[in-house]
């Protein structure tokens, strides 16, 4: 199940990239609706980016604990780090776009990018 949650979060980075690289139209309501979503994958970008921070004496500490839980959290911890690359570049992508655009975004938006 994590694995397929892993892949589907790939696919949709790469699925968003690709569609922001053929600079598609938008009217109001599309422009309105993107720049909610940027505003929900910044939130998702800040999350991992904490849950990254605790890793390497997580994965440590999971490396000794055995168990089939363990292995599952292991995973996670080693999927995470790749998971969030992924959604920074997603993420400068968006907002590429939106400057391009002129898509307004929130503040809190623009002081996470400054930090990617």
């Amino acid at each position: 199940m994590f694995e397929a949650v892993v892949k589907l979060n790939s696919e949709s980075c790469a699925a968003l990239t690709q569609r922001l690289q053929g600079q598609p139209a938008l009217d109001d309501a599309g422009r309105a609706r993107f720049g909610g979503g940027v505003v929900g994958l910044a939130q998702a970008v800040r999350a991992y980016s904490s849950m990254t921070q605790d890793l390497p004496g997580v994965k440590q500490g999971l490396r000794t604990a055995g168990g089939a839980k363990s292995r599952v959290a292991l995973y996670i911890a080693k999927a995470l780090p790749g998971s969030l690359s992924e959604m920074k570049q997603t993420l400068k992508g968006a907002l590429d776009y939106a400057r391009r655009n002129n898509i307004a975004l929130p503040a809190e938006v623009g002081a996470l990018s400054a930090t990617l």
